[in-house]
């Protein structure tokens, strides 16, 4: 495909996609739309015992918006910076910890 033929086809479907919200019927605001801070986050299992994946400190954010979408962020905080002080620089330690919460 040229890029001509490229470029008016992603034209074509940006159209489409700022036309497509428009054309959804209106609903409600849900009650819970908007955005919210965690306030604790622990884990329990089959026996009740209580754990605290991300530390008792966990820090956390909760957002619905009008059209029931939804994202949760959850961390521990204090966490290491990289030595390199970039995100794609890291050692092989440093991404398993902070994959791991280490």
């Amino acid at each position: 495909m040229r890029v001509a033929e490229r470029l008016g086809c992603v034209v074509a479907l940006a159209c489409v996609a700022l036309v497509l919200p428009l054309a959804a019927p209106a609903q409600a605001v849900p009650k819970f739309a908007g955005t919210w801070r965690l306030v604790s986050y622990e884990s329990r299992d089959s026996a009740g015992k209580v754990e605290y994946p991300w530390g008792r400190d966990a820090i956390g954010r909760l957002s619905y918006d009008a059209r029931n979408n939804m994202s949760a962020m959850l961390m521990k905080p204090g966490r290491p910076l990289f030595a390199s002080q970039d995100l794609r620089r890291g050692t092989d330690a440093e991404v398993r910890a902070a994959y791991l919460g280490g």
